[in-house]
């Protein structure tokens, strides 16, 4: 099933929380687009307002900070991060406290103590990144709002629970995120989070499909290839040599995101203007 962003829109009626919002930052700071704090109706008109300018897709990053918030809106957020073809970075976890908190202020965060993270609502943003960084990143399954749950009848909330479970599993899987994550959501209480592993993270931490072997075209194999990188036991002229074409392949994947982007705004600011 795709999801178009009318789709999406219809999934606000679904009030899915993750947990309550009260809003979040969404600003630029430097080469950064920065969504920073709980997520709630009306942001996707903010970020999208902000994706405007030709400059949003020479960038073409965002930055997730945030702790959750409302389901759908990320999803909004995230099926259009996906067709401007962007990067998402998540905060990186590290063994030093102050490693974390200087990239975090680096980046620019408000509040580092409050929003260094990428949990719950904010993952379905993450995923949809072109191009995934980052590593403090937690799920937890969506739940109803308890204004929503006061006001419906019992029968209507487990349909339209039904109903969201198989959308978000529809979502994740055009966002080409293996099944079994919409599994471990869903597993995972709602007041409860579920920061994933480093080996999870390496099953999400990527290039969406079709872009490795694009990439590859353009700029010859990836560095870490075993055909490529030094093995141990190599002569400090072969990490040499790695390491210029490490920085050569580098900056022309680079260049190609960013000439993939500016196509995709290009292409999007055209069907805007129908």
């Amino acid at each position: 099933m795709n999801l178009h962003l009318s789709t999406a829109v219809g999934l606000f009626l679904l009030s899915w929380v993750c947990p309550p919002a009260i809003g979040a930052d969404i600003y630029r700071s430097g080469k950064w687009m920065v969504i920073e704090g709980e997520i709630r109706p009306g942001d996707f008109e903010t970020f999208k307002n902000l994706t405007a300018s030709a400059l949003s897709a020479i960038e073409g990053t965002v930055y997730l900070a945030s702790p959750g918030g409302n389901v759908a809106e990320a999803m909004k957020i995230g099926l259009l991060v996906r067709k401007l073809r962007w990067t998402t970075f998540a905060p990186i976890r590290h063994s030093d406290p102050a490693v974390e908190r200087g990239l975090a202020e680096g980046v620019g965060l408000r509040n580092v103590e409050r929003n260094n993270v990428c949990a719950s609502a904010c993952f379905m943003i993450f995923v949809a990144g072109a191009q995934r960084l980052g590593s403090k990143l937690g799920i937890h399954r969506p739940y109803f709002g308890a204004g929503y749950l006061r006001s419906a009848e019992g029968d209507e909330v487990v349909d339209q629970a039904k109903r969201g479970v198989q959308i978000v599993e529809a979502y994740l899987r055009d966002m080409d995120i293996p099944p079994k994550y919409a599994e471990l959501m869903f597993q995972v209480p709602k007041d409860e989070i579920k920061w994933l592993t480093r080996e999870e993270q390496e099953d999400i931490q990527t290039l969406i499909p079709g872009l490795h072997d694009w990439i590859e075209s353009k700029c010859g194999l990836d560095p870490h290839h075993p055909r490529i990188k030094p093995r141990r036991g190599a002569t400090n002229a072969e990490f040499e040599k790695w390491g210029t074409y490490f920085e050569k392949h580098s900056n022309c994947r680079s260049e190609a995101l960013q000439e993939m982007r500016v196509s995709a705004w290009i292409k999007y600011r055209k069907e805007e203007k129908k």
